[in-house]
């Protein structure tokens, strides 16, 4: 077990140094296919790789960003041409050293009393890692979401999405999510059944022709990649930190024999599920804060959606979309859904415009405060403000007499992973004027937070879930919260919930006749 310790701690130098004496073309695949066993977790012993052989310290130890930052590396800095290849001691070698390097961009004993010194750090490795731990969205939850989402878009008004999906991808959301499920499937070994092969795994000629083309046009060599990794390069001590171009262009293909390699499953998922809105969203960003797409999406899909979600199969529950009050020449709309418990109204609002990357992954502190503070105090003052209404004892609001207590809600499109600190909280709080939350408690949850509140709303009532996690969490992430709350009532909650499961097994439904038995 010994074997497995790594000898010295590096630097950042010396570890690129030990990656660039491995072929990249030999070690990506070995690399695809940790990725794969973790996103899955399903870790299959084979006589190249086996877990068991690897002490507990370590496979805690290995994640995807850790991987990610390593295949990365090995595109930019080596060649197919290197003769050494990535073996399991290897393997584990690298994520030891990974794990001890120094990383320059923590804040120095100097800097230990700068609440900003240490806010550089902590976004940067938000923008950096977090997003790799969000593995638990797996395939059926990110399909599922983006199926539905995209068949609502397509009614949406103003914009032709399935026009707009063509221009951009060549084809419809429906075939986009086949490609993406023919690559994750025709992966052997870590590498890719290559677009010359797809007609032996694909039925249909012109789906074949589909998967053709997005291999052609979704893949990368790696001049291109290189191409977008450099200029996300802000200074060298942000290394560990910087934009990993895999987000962007997940299929690689490499120059010797032309292998097309998916090193990183998470990445090729999300770019093609949720990817796909952020790549809607900068189509039409017309400069400064004007973005059609992003007001459609959000009033006629993304808060129908979060409704889904609500549970109106309670007695004791009302479920009510905005509303509209005041005189018709100044009428006001309250938050997008109000929700009544008893004595008690949970305010929901929903924003899907988060933080920009370019924002988070600058580490500018006052810029990020300015655009956190200012979409936190847009959300909270629309709550105050419908709060104010219902105590007001406005007619429109007249399902709400009697509610004394309040929670808000902010429901966010994107993961909130900045906003589950404490520190990140008290920092915000410090700028939101008190009125907003005076006699309310706030919650702010990621999409994928409520789809998986919702498994338990059915017997606990909303308000009973945040305010539980409001005195005895308060610092835990929602969704690890969610988890430990069923598990002190005896019972399991699923990462799919059933809505999103009940549509992936439709889908696989739909194209399994397309696809030969291998």
């Amino acid at each position: 077990m010994n074997r497995h310790r790594a000898p010295e701690n590096l630097t950042l130098e010396q570890f690129y140094g030990k990656i660039q004496t491995f072929s990249t073309e030999d070690s990506l695949p070995f690399l695809a296919r940790r990725a794969r066993e973790i996103y899955y977790e399903a870790c299959v012993d084979s006589d190249e790789f086996r877990w068991s052989r690897i002490p507990d310290a370590y496979r805690s130890a290995i994640d995807l960003w850790q991987i990610a930052f390593i295949a990365k590396s090995l595109i930019t800095i080596s060649s197919d041409y290197r003769q050494k290849k990535l073996t399991e001691h290897d393997f584990v070698t690298l994520i030891d050293h990974y794990n001890h390097l120094e990383d320059p961009s923590i804040p120095k004993a100097s800097e230990t009393s700068s609440a900003d010194a240490w806010w550089h750090w902590f976004l940067r490795l938000t923008n950096s890692q977090f997003p790799f731990r969000d593995r638990v969205a797996s395939v059926i939850s990110e399909f599922g979401r983006a199926l539905i989402l995209f068949h609502d878009l397509e009614a949406m008004p103003g914009i032709s999405i399935k026009r707009e999906l063509v221009e951009m991808y060549g084809m419809n959301m429906q075939d986009l999510l086949s490609c993406v499920h023919f690559t994750l499937e025709g992966t052997k070994r870590g590498i890719m059944v290559g677009p010359e092969l797809a007609g032996a795994t694909i039925k249909g000629r012109e789906l074949v022709k589909k998967y053709q083309q997005f291999l052609g046009q979704e893949s990368t060599g790696y001049s291109e990649f290189r191409r977008l990794q450099k200029p996300r390069l802000l200074r060298p001590e942000l290394d560990l930190h910087q934009f990993n171009a895999l987000w962007k262009k997940p299929i690689i293909h490499t120059e010797r024999r032309r292998r097309m390699i998916c090193p990183i499953p998470l990445c090729l998922v999300q770019k093609y599920t949720r990817g796909v809105y952020f790549d809607l969203l900068d189509k039409h960003n017309a400069g400064g804060g004007d973005n059609k797409f992003a007001s459609l999406f959000g009033k006629y899909v993304f808060e129908p959606y979060v409704g889904r979600f609500l549970g109106e199969k309670r007695s004791d529950r009302f479920v009510h979309a905005a509303i509209r009050h005041g005189k018709r020449s100044k009428s006001n709309e309250s938050v997008d859904w109000l929700v009544r418990e008893s004595n008690t109204a949970v305010l929901i609002e929903c924003k899907t415009r988060a933080p920009a990357t370019q924002t988070i992954t600058t580490g500018n502190v006052d810029i990020v405060r300015a655009e956190l503070i200012s979409k936190l105090k847009k959300a909270l003052k629309e709550c105050a403000s419908t709060r104010d209404a219902i105590r007001d004892g406005v007619p429109e609001f007249h399902q709400f007499v009697g509610v004394t207590r309040f929670n808000y809600l902010i429901v966010l499109f994107t993961e909130c992973w900045i906003f589950e600190s404490e520190g990140c909280r008290r920092w915000l709080e410090s700028a939101i004027p008190p009125d907003f939350t005076r006699g309310a408690k706030y919650h702010i949850i990621s999409i994928h937070d409520l789809e998986t509140m919702s498994q338990l709303i059915d017997r606990y009532s909303i308000s009973e879930i945040l305010e539980e996690k409001q005195q005895i969490a308060y610092c835990d992430p929602f969704r690890e919260f969610l988890i430990k709350f069923a598990a002190r009532r005896g019972i399991t909650i699923n990462h799919d919930v059933p809505v999103l499961t009940t549509r992936f097994r439709r889908f696989l439904d739909e194209i399994s006749e397309q696809v030969s038995n291998r």
